[in-house]
């Protein structure tokens, strides 16, 4: 019985591969094929018949070793529409690219002129290649196996270059059934939601999740952490660096400083917290320099007392918070000698208002004199007169 069997269920087997093939129209074929060692620029065709077909088709090449080391593999994915008179859509990705024959071979895209895939040799070393093409499609299975072909390798002088992994999704979830962005990690907070790099070498970011905030951490071991900026197009490139706990922006040099800025900074407004401030120059015990002294100071020194020189400054610098202190301070300095040469100016005013006085009461006194002599020699004018006429009688 088993042996009356035994046919039928091979037979049976057989039937169910091909209604499973027809029904889902997959094909898988597999191909060697021998690239040339010593020569550049070698491309090999896969060929395709021109058919009307719709669905996708994938491309995957291995090897060993022969002249130079190719293991690994390259995968090209195609969703490809056309039909023989003249239609073709096609878009493409790179779900597969590792190991050494990422770095020698690339896939082509199909070009529906000659309705064939190019296979690039990158560099000039021999080696035996295994090339698989499967698919799924619409129509056009049956002609693709009886009469997809691989050529052997020619010459074609080219510039292409690897081929890296590329996923052509408009939108990528991880966690998520219905990402919103180009790629989205569903979790309910950050915790260990996004990590690249090694936590025990170089360096690591990750995101974390503490005490109901979210973080993105940046973690490196032995060298300054650095983000860099460049502007396409253009020269600029710009750094933000970070080591033990310093910043620095357009600067690898820090010194002592929490932030170094090398250029300028715009903002609307700076709170800076000073330890002391200068009102102490109001307070009665302060001895206000003299005038006199000020300027002895600037004859000798080039600048004013306790404010850094222009040569101290290029060297040093200012802090903010204590140069203001120390402005203020001359503000206040000047605002005292002001008030004392409004006072002198006033009691100058004052004097000048009694003089101004006593010079119009000189004057009346000076014209009051006047009369008087006149008055006097009027007199005596008549005591003459008089003498005459008593000297008549």
């Amino acid at each position: 019985m088993k042996k009356k069997l035994f046919p039928f269920i091979i037979l049976l087997s057989l039937y169910g591969i091909q209604t499973f093939a027809q029904a889902d129209h997959y094909f898988n074929l597999t191909f060697n094929k021998n690239f040339p060692n010593g020569e550049s620029n070698q491309v090999a065709y896969i060929n395709f018949p021109d058919v009307t077909t719709a669905g996708w088709i994938e491309i995957t090449i291995t090897g060993s070793y022969s002249h130079q080391l190719t293991k690994g593999k390259l995968t090209k994915r195609f969703a490809l529409v056309r039909n023989t008179t003249g239609y073709h859509n096609q878009s493409s990705e790179i779900p597969t690219a590792f190991g050494e024959i990422a770095n020698q071979w690339k896939i082509g895209d199909y070009d529906n002129d000659s309705q064939r895939i190019p296979i690039y040799h990158l560099v000039s070393t021999g080696n035996t290649m295994t090339i698989q093409v499967t698919g799924v499609l619409k129509h056009g299975v049956d002609p693709i196996i009886s009469n997809l072909t691989i050529s052997d390798p020619v010459t074609v002088p080219n510039s292409e270059t690897r081929h890296y992994t590329s996923i052509m999704q408009d939108r990528v979830g991880i966690g998520t059934k219905s990402p919103t962005a180009k790629l989205e990690i569903g979790k309910s907070n950050l915790e260990n939601a996004f990590s690249v790099g090694s936590s025990n070498d170089g360096g690591r970011i990750y995101t974390s999740y503490e005490s109901g905030k979210g973080t993105l951490n940046f973690v490196e071991h032995d060298d300054p952490f650095v983000l860099s900026f460049t502007q396409a197009g253009t020269n600029t490139n710009e750094k933000i660096i970070f080591d033990q706990g310093n910043f620095g922006i357009g600067t690898t040099t820090m010194g002592s400083h929490k932030l170094a800025v090398e250029g300028s900074i715009g903002a609307r407004e700076i709170k800076v917290e000073a330890n002391g401030w200068s009102d102490f120059v109001f307070e009665n015990t302060y001895q206000l320099p003299s005038l006199k002294e000020v300027e002895n100071h600037i004859q000798q020194k080039g600048h004013l007392k306790d404010i850094p020189s222009a040569k101290e400054v290029k060297e040093n610098g200012i802090f903010l918070g204590e140069m203001d202190a120390k402005l203020l301070q001359k503000i206040e300095e000047l605002t005292l000698y002001t008030i004392a040469q409004e006072k002198k100016i006033l009691s100058l005013e004052k004097q000048n208002s009694t003089i101004q006085n006593l010079e119009k009461e000189i004057e009346i006194l000076k014209e009051e004199n006047k009369e008087i002599k006149q008055l006097n020699k009027k007199l005596i004018e008549l005591q003459n007169k008089l003498d005459r006429l008593i000297q008549v009688k």
